[in-house]
């Protein structure tokens, strides 16, 4: 004893000094880094000169050319320049601008800049005062985060503050501006503020304005395409700056048409005002030019995100092109983009050489992740305009979305090379580079995107998310707040935020921003699965529900992943949202919900892309969640110590690159048990890969053995009706399954699964239950004896699954229907002798009373179907129906065994209801019915576990501490429940459920005749009939930033009938130690209540106070119910990004011990007071 538990110290002792030493080398992001001074052209258009310091000419200059102090730098009439100030400060400047770059103004500060001319928008990120702009007429004090400052021919500078706080002002005075201020100053002057701006105005020059309009339908004459040839050859090729450089210089348009081509060219570099005034002219023209020019305002207005009613039905395939954009920019769940996607195939059948019509299409059939048709799409697009950046930036979509990061770099380095403004081939080149382990070169260029093109939400989203994961939650945040600005129907920010705050430690403010993402995606899902969905599969992959646990809201985590997976099947995400709920972690007493968790894993792993890693319980307990996709190596592992000698220990080091990913876990548990003979020890290892093999194509494989020794595990009234003799050991190895995940398009998957399964079973025990049956010689019962004996027995079972599941899923319906077939071969070795009482009926030793050795064959036959439609918004109709025939051992456990086998055939129906009456109320009903397996076999399945938010997937309903292992049980319930949640933070849940079982099993007896001098192997059949009715009610409050209290109250009746069949009502003989009918009743009162508190330093601390009664008058009055409290106190601290957690604690703090029945389902409690440790971390 002493030796072990020096281990256990040493392992603790080893576990703390690694998480110390990983946290001591783990880059941390609170500090900044030092000024560099160095000034880089990261993105350029056009024409960009630069006056090297003392010279009086001008050069061209390009992209990586360092700038220094007193270097100047001009943009041309149709050029601009975008550099990179700092690590976190990039600048643009648009055209017709002149700069001269300035020594830091102080230690420590960044160079300045003297603007002289033109206009420039700052993307600051760094610390306030480090960057300071002159003008002739004002100095601007660079203290906030985003603002536009330009200079006109007048010399007046115009300051225009879109985010953050900037100081202006000059001798005459100063001006402190905020969000959405604006001042202006002459030279000489003091400055004044001005009436408030549109940010989209200011902005206008950054909007990057895709090519809608085909020169096809364009009426210009013979000599006008004669002057533009040159011009409108670069734009067929779809490079429109191009087109423009080499539009005849000093040209002025001679007609209404060429005005339309003109001011689609100016577009392109952000001059809408130019542009505008080109099509100001054309009113009045002919129809045709009039639809062009109304298709070039449309345009405007979708990138504006203004609304705009167009003049004429689209007809023109230039106004389909504008109007697919326009549809797009209205953001209608289930409505924009299907309506784009159709507006756009129509532009390519007007016009089939349109290469800009075939990049839309391939574009809107990539968001939809139709990647077959986006490709086929987007060869004919580049075909066409191989010089079309959009459709180039796309090419590297498709190869990211193929698992090939580098392939993706190089497509987005030459849409770059066609435009380098293009803020889409930034953002996937930031992407795949961060997926390739470049973090901060990944970082960099989701910096430049947002610079470039500020006003798009979601560029602000995944910047948010590279300074999150970096460690800078303060600038994720302000990203994030940002987005949420500009897209205030977007919810991708607000699950993004939740999952900062979460790492934050900021659970309350991550509850509350996780419900709102799921308010604005109506109430289905936290995931956005109806409009452009986020495919980065890092922030997919995150543990939801560990944000609900940590707010003490386990059972408002519950019902959120089961309408996840209700509103969306074939979305991995809900799946291990569920089983992540379900997890019934190292429960080895209470395990009813284990196969309904074990299923939604499998399903989460089948589903999900390579990308997104591997899912295990082990890996559910990690702290940090990942908010980019990348390439790495990790480590998560989680201790805890009890005083009474109780370890438990589970990690799993894990890897995920860009097709492959594993996870390498493992479980260990040590418990001396709470009485005698109650001890455990349990390992448990596996290994889960993950293979892509084509973007539609995966492969699943994982491979465990589970090695479990214990001593009497069962819950009893009193502990010392325990056995002190029963010895268990169970070993499963190896448990092999290889999955296959074929998706044909979105929302239509295969899935098939299969297994091989080996257990082996061992116990001995010097008690065995045992019933005698004396008989006369007309076979009548006459007497029934109960009595023990000793028995060693052995079991083995080899399994074998294979099931193929087919998911067909809409907006409005999913439809899951699916087939398997489970075969196995069971052995059994059972040896009885020494009975403790009636030794005259068995042999003497060493003669064994019994011995057998018999094998069966298992087979079972599954087939199921099952249909949700959303009949309107809010109603939710579920149906369902399973047919199961199942051929089994009679008895293959309870010596004496049977060597015949029993057939079993059920029709289970399901049916549910999900109904939304109100915003924030919920309605649900279900009803099922289901087979139950003969072994651990029932848990390798695929087949829904939950209808309606109830689970239907038990490993049993009747306790196992008072009927033992239960092979073949029918299952049927019924389910009931309201939920309303209020704007203030309250969660309130009334949840009934009537839960039936019945069993028709065979037992082993032994047949005492005259006849005969022993005892026979015989059998006695028995029938089960099981019902609990239970009644919840659950509340939940968020107080503030840091409190949170909830309290749950459950009362449930259990009642369980049993009748062996075989022996008579009335009998001429006696009954000694056996009841051959039986019906047990019990009714437990369950009151939970807690206060959790979380502070955003770390600190953290849950009170907990149960009080349990029960009442079980149909047991010896000498054994009545108890009644009781028990109260729990934790507190611990989180570190910086959750990398680690240590939580102390004391259970049973009243040292108050208890007396339950177990027919009642309920946690097994400690029984004196005790104190508790848990150490995780990960990285």
């Amino acid at each position: 004893m002493k030796i072990g538990l020096l281990t256990a110290r040493a392992r603790l002792a080893g576990i703390v000094i690694l998480c110390w030493i990983t946290w001591c080398i783990e880059p941390q992001a609170q500090g900044e880094p030092a000024a560099t001074n160095e000034i880089r052209i990261v993105e350029l258009q056009g024409i960009v000169e630069v006056s090297p310091a003392g010279a009086r000419t001008w050069v061209l200059t390009q992209t990586n050319q360092l700038l220094y102090p007193f270097d100047r730098l001009r943009t041309g009439t149709n050029s601009r320049v975008a550099l990179r100030w700092s690590d976190n400060t990039i600048v643009p400047f648009g055209p017709s601008t002149e700069l001269e770059v300035l020594p830091p103004h102080a230690p420590g500060a960044h160079a300045g800049l003297h603007l002289i001319r033109g206009i420039v928008s700052f993307f600051h990120r760094d610390k306030p005062g480090r960057i300071r702009v002159i003008t002739r007429g004002a100095v601007a004090g660079v203290e906030g985060t985003e603002f536009v400052i330009g200079v006109d021919a007048s010399d007046r500078t115009l300051l225009s503050v879109i985010d953050g706080r900037v100081r202006f002002g000059n001798e005459q005075g100063t001006l402190v501006l905020t969000n959405g201020q604006q001042a202006h100053v002459d030279v000489g002057a003091a400055p004044v503020r001005t009436a408030g701006f549109i940010a989209n105005n200011v902005l206008q020059w950054s909007f990057y304005y895709p090519a809608v309009l085909e020169l096809s339908e364009l009426p210009l004459t013979a000599d006008e395409r004669s002057a533009l040839a040159e011009s409108m050859e670069a734009y067929q090729s779809g490079d429109l700056l191009q087109a423009l450089e080499r539009y005849p210089a000093g040209r002025s348009a001679v007609s209404d048409a060429e005005r339309v081509y003109f001011a689609a060219l100016l577009l392109s570099v952000g001059k809408v005002n130019e542009a505008e005034t080109n099509l100001t002219s054309v009113a009045g023209a002919s129809e045709r030019l009039e639809r062009l020019s109304g298709a070039l305002r449309v345009l405007v207005a979708s990138v504006k995100r203004q609304e705009m009613e167009p003049q004429y039905e689209p007809q023109l395939a230039s106004e389909l092109l504008a109007a697919s954009y326009y549809e797009q920019s209205r953001a209608l769940p289930n409505v924009s983009l299907p309506a784009a996607l159709k507006l756009a195939r129509k532009a390519v059948t007007n016009v089939p050489q349109s290469g800009f019509a075939w990049a839309r299409v391939a574009e809107l059939e990539f968001s939809f992740g139709r990647r077959g048709r986006a490709e086929e799409a987007l060869e004919r697009a580049l075909e066409l305009a191989p010089r079309n950046a959009q459709a180039l930036a796309l090419k590297g979509y498709l190869a990211a979305a193929r698992g090939r990061p580098g392939e993706a770099v190089e497509w987005f380095n030459r849409a770059l090379g066609a435009d380098s403004a293009l803020g889409n081939a930034w953002l996937g080149r930031g992407l795949s580079r961060t997926r390739m382990g470049d973090v901060a070169g990944g970082r960099e260029d989701l910096l430049v995107a947002a610079a470039l093109e500020p006003q798009r939400a979601e560029l602000r989203n995944y910047l948010g998310k590279a300074y999150a994961s970096g460690g800078d939650l303060e600038r994720a945040m302000g990203e994030l707040e940002i987005a949420k600005r500009l897209d205030p129907d977007d919810p991708t920010p607000w699950l993004y935020s939740a999952l900062v705050n979460f790492e934050d430690n900021r659970i309350n403010e991550a509850v509350r921003d996780l419900e709102r993402s799921k308010e604005m995606n109506d109430n289905r899902s936290v995931y956005r699965s109806q409009l452009l969905l986020d495919q980065d599969e890092a922030v997919r992959s995150a543990s939801l529900a560990r944000i609900y646990r940590d707010a003490g809201m386990e059972d408002v985590a519950f019902r959120e992943a089961a309408s996840a997976t209700s509103a969306d099947y074939g979305n991995y995400s809900a799946h291990l949202f569920l089983a992540d709920s379900l997890n019934p972690g190292f429960n080895l007493v209470s395990r009813r919900y284990e196969s309904a968790s074990f299923k939604e894993f499998l399903l989460a792993n089948l589903l999900a892309p390579a990308g997104a890693g591997t899912f295990s319980p082990a890996l559910s307990q990690a702290e940090y969640s990942r908010l980019l996709e990348r390439s790495r190596l990790g480590l998560s592992s989680r201790t805890e110590y009890w005083s009474r000698g109780r370890w438990a220990e589970s990690g799993a080091q894990y890897g995920n690159f860009e097709k492959f990913s594993y996870d390498l876990y493992w479980d260990y548990l040590q418990d001396p048990g709470q009485r005698i003979n109650n001890e455990v020890e349990l390992r448990r290892f596996g290994v889960q890969m993950k293979l892509q093999l084509t973007p539609e194509d995966s492969l699943f494989a994982r491979v465990s053995t589970v090695d479990l020794t214990s001593g009497d595990l069962f819950q009893y009234y009193d502990p010392a009706f325990a056995s002190r003799e029963l010895r268990v050991h169970e070993k499963q190895e190896p448990l092999v399954l290889i999955g296959y995940h074929r998706e044909w398009n979105p929302g239509v998957h295969t899935l098939v699964a299969v297994s091989r399964l080996q257990d082996t079973y061992r116990t001995t025990n010097a008690a065995t239950p045992i019933v005698l049956v004396a008989r006369s010689e007309l076979n009548d019962v006459e007497a029934v004896l109960g009595s023990s004996i000793r028995e060693r027995f052995r079991g083995e079972a080899v399994m074998y699954s294979a099931e193929v599941q087919q998911i067909w899923q809409t907006p409005a319906t999913a439809t899951v229907v699916g087939g398997r077939f489970q075969y196995g071969e069971l052995d059994s070795e059972v040896i009885q002798n020494n009975p403790n009482q009636y030794v005259e009926f068995f042999p003497m030793p060493p003669d064994n009373a019994l011995e057998q050795d018999l094998g069966w064959l298992m087979r079972r036959w599954t087939a199921y179907g099952y249909h949700s439609w959303r009949v309107f918004e809010p109603l939710q109709l579920v149906g369902g129906v399973t047919y199961d025939r199942l051929e089994m051992p009679e008895n293959f456990r309870m010596a004496p065994l049977s060597a015949d086998t029993t057939t079993i055939e059920r029709v289970s129906p399901k049916a549910g209801v999900i109904w939304t009456p109100l915003k924030d109320t919920t309605v649900r009903f279900a009803y099922t019915r289901s087979l139950g397996g003969v072994t651990f076999e029932q848990s390798h399945q695929l087949e829904p576990s939950q209808v309606a938010g109830f689970v239907q997937s038990y490993r049993s309903i009747i306790p196992e501490n008072e009927a033992g292992a239960l092979s073949g049980a029918r299952f049927e319930t019924y389910g009931l429940s309201l939920e309303q949640r209020f704007k203030t933070g309250t969660y309130l849940a009334i949840h009934g459920e009537m839960l039936y079982s019945d069993l028709r099993r065979v037992g082993g007896a032994y047949d005492v005749l005259e006849t005969e001098d022993f005892a026979l192997p015989s059998k006695l059949r028995e029938e089960l009939d099981y019902r609990e009715h239970s009644l919840t009610f659950t509340a939940n409050q968020l107080l503030g930033a840091h409190w949170s209290l909830g309290g749950q109250y459950r009362l449930s009746q259990a009642v369980l009938k049993n009748d062996f069949v075989d022996i008579p009502d009335q009998m001429s003989g006696f009954l000694v130690n056996f009841v051959p009918r039986q019906r047990r009743e019990s009714v437990l009162h369950q009151l939970t209540l807690h206060a959790v508190f979380n502070h955003e330093c770390g600190f953290f601390a849950r009170s907990e106070a149960l009080w349990l009664a029960q009442s079980d008058e149909s047991y010896a009055p000498t054994q009545p119910g108890d009644d009781f409290w028990q109260f729990n106190v934790f507190a611990g601290y989180r570190f910086p990004r959750r990398r680690a957690e240590i939580q102390l604690g004391i259970l049973n703090l009243g040292d108050q011990d208890y007396r339950l029945r177990t027919l009642n389902l309920h946690s097994d409690l400690p029984r004196e007071r005790t104190f508790a440790a848990r150490l995780q971390f990960d990285f």
